[in-house]
């Protein structure tokens, strides 16, 4: 069994991290899109600026898990034989590349995850994506436009719910899930 995943809201609670950075920075968050610049109030470019920051910053191999992703995906991996590629929006720095892998491998163990494919912020998954269209791969995103995605390219597609995206409608066929355990849950019955 594939399973597609991206990483930040997904694997990882990167924004809670963020948050607590931005926080130090002197930037309070003054709502919950998904959008940072429009989170913090900053202009688009300037988020960006920051973001690239944080992401390239040793906050990320340490970033903490996002809710019961540890228990589950490893018992995917473990007792089930699940393997996970992980396509991740972290930007094209090579150094910020080896701190992800090596969260994920901190929190996931070191065979969970075949490929670690790390795409340039703003870009789409799209390609890495069609590499698995119309396949029984599974996919896990938090982004609605990028769970729309995978969603059109046949994949089965996982929604994880966040403050941000809860009141969003999707396609029936796009399965909302809180938890990792949800997801196992609708694999396994």
């Amino acid at each position: 069994m594939m399973i597609l995943t991206d990483c930040d809201g997904v694997l990882v609670n990167w924004i809670k991290i963020y948050n607590e950075w931005m926080e130090e920075e002197g930037y309070h968050k003054l709502n919950s899109s998904y959008e940072l610049h429009e989170r913090y109030g900053l202009p688009e470019e300037e988020s960006d600026k920051y973001i690239r920051h944080f992401n390239m910053s040793a906050e990320i191999e340490h970033l903490p898990p996002h809710k019961d992703a540890i228990k589950y995906v490893r018992k995917l991996h473990e007792e089930h034989g699940a393997t996970f590629h992980c396509i991740t929006a972290l930007g094209r720095n090579k150094r910020s590349h080896v701190l992800r892998e090596k969260n994920l491998k901190n929190l996931f163990g070191p065979t969970a995850f075949s490929k670690i494919d790390c795409v340039a912020r703003g870009k789409h998954k799209r390609p890495v994506l069609e590499k698995y269209r119309d396949t029984e791969a599974i996919w896990v995103e938090d982004s609605i436009k990028t769970a729309l995605m995978g969603y059109e390219l046949g994949l089965t597609t996982f929604l994880m719910n966040h403050e941000y995206n809860i009141n969003e409608d999707i396609p029936d066929g796009i399965i909302r899930v809180n938890s990792w355990k949800d997801i196992y849950e609708t694999i396994f019955g």
